[in-house]
């Protein structure tokens, strides 16, 4: 028992005589032997049982004691910030931490008023924060700015929650000024990158007119002269003559063949230039409506044919009419096209919806093409089937991709080889 407070022992006894005097004892004389020791042994064996209960208090003191020292320890030296606040604002206990947060030695900082300390932008949320944990049950949070410097705020993300008399804030809080600087930073390198982008847009939009104006006035100057070549060689080949032999004729047939093919990629080019060049006319759209049209306006090339048009849910959108329509005839008019030697077409159309798009599809069981190729689908007079094979110039793809880039989607496709293909368009919701 050397931890016992002997003091505490010393006066438990004098309490303990002067309650026995104040009783009045009756001798039990007429007690016998046997019995005076039986009494002396229980009271005996009492006073043991009374010294064991007060060692076990002395400790369970000296536990206390300590875990509370333990607790004062990990209270004041924690890394975060703790302070208790009253329902006004008013610091009543603090650890180094928080007091360092506000720059201020601990002593002098309890029964001050925290707000003080809180920057004048972020103090409307201090208040509001503090008015919320004295009326909720549950913790509040929320971020605030600290004038420790001026020069160099300390920005902390605090939580409180009320006490259970309902009259104390316990908050906590943590310094998220690195978090911030980096936030900062990021936002600044997000705004120099967006700059950067809108400046290289710009760039790019004024360089794409101009390829568009010269390629519309390259295209537009070359259909004179073409057109005066295909003449000078019609000319040619009506005029009788004895001395033309069989191979000059072949070769005024190829040059006229190849005057005409250029004079329609021409034609094609200039339609390409133009579509690029017409102002949008954005209204909302009944595409199931189009998508039938469109059907129906090839109707002469496909009655004498098997074709199975399987088409789903295709949802409205908006658009320009004239384009989209533009766009569901290439893509229909090629489903037609490439399943050309099939017994039975098969072409499906429909669509798969996503959170801020819709992407319309539509399939066929054709010739397909190889996806080794797929990146020149969609550019101009790129052609992955021969044209003996297959007519077309290569232009209705590329059509559809400056098409659906204007309304801010984008194309795709899928395909294999004698297994068919799926082309895919997005556009925004």
């Amino acid at each position: 028992m050397k931890n016992i407070d002997k003091s505490e022992e010393l006066i438990l006894r004098q309490m303990a005589e002067e309650s026995l005097k104040k009783k009045q004892l009756h001798t039990v004389s007429h007690l016998s032997d046997a019995e005076t020791l039986k009494l002396i042994h229980e009271l005996e064996v009492h006073q043991i049982e009374l010294e064991m209960q007060n060692e076990e208090l002395v400790l369970a003191r000296s536990n206390a004691l300590e875990s509370n020292e333990k607790y004062i320890e990990l209270y004041d030296f924690a890394p975060s910030g703790y302070v208790t606040l009253t329902v006004t604002g008013e610091i009543q206990r603090l650890n180094h931490a928080c007091a360092r947060m506000v720059g201020k030695e601990r002593s002098l900082l309890i029964n001050r008023f925290f707000t003080p300390f809180v920057s004048e932008d972020t103090r409307e949320v201090f208040h509001l924060f503090l008015q919320k944990v004295f009326k909720s049950a549950f913790k509040e949070s929320c971020e605030i700015m600290l004038k420790k410097d001026a020069s160099m705020p300390i920005y902390v993300h605090i939580e409180g929650i009320i006490s259970e008399n309902g009259k104390q804030c316990f908050a906590t809080l943590t310094d998220i000024t690195y978090r911030k600087q980096k936030e900062e930073e990021l936002l600044k390198l997000n705004m120099q990158q967006e700059k950067r982008i809108m400046e290289r847009t710009a760039e790019l939009t004024a360089a794409n007119k101009e390829i568009e104006s010269f390629a519309y006035s390259v295209s537009h100057d070359l259909r004179t002269p073409l057109r005066h070549i295909h003449g000078f060689i019609e000319m040619l080949r009506e005029m009788k003559t004895t001395q033309r032999s069989e191979q000059e004729i072949s070769y005024l047939n190829i040059i006229s063949e190849g005057s005409s093919e250029m004079g329609k990629l021409i034609d094609a080019l200039l339609a390409f230039s133009r579509l690029n060049r017409t102002e949008l006319q954005k209204t909302n759209l009944n595409t199931f409506e189009i998508v039938k049209q469109v059907i129906r306006f090839f109707d002469s090339e496909t009655q004498n044919r098997i074709i199975k048009f399987d088409i789903g849910h295709i949802p409205d959108c908006e658009g320009d009419e004239r384009l989209i329509k533009q766009v569901w005839i290439n893509l229909i008019s090629n489903a037609i096209k490439y399943t050309g030697k099939k017994n039975e077409a098969v072409i499906e159309i429909g669509s798969i919806d996503h959170e801020s798009e819709t992407v319309y599809f539509v399939k066929d069981n054709g010739v397909g093409f190889n996806m080794q190729y797929a990146n020149k689908l969609f550019g101009v007079f790129q052609r992955l089937h021969k044209p003996r094979d297959f007519e077309g110039i290569g232009i209705g793809l590329a059509n559809v991709n400056s098409i659906i880039i204007r309304h801010n989607g984008s194309c795709s496709a899928e395909g294999e080889v004698n297994k068919g293909a799926t082309f895919y368009f997005s556009l925004p919701k």
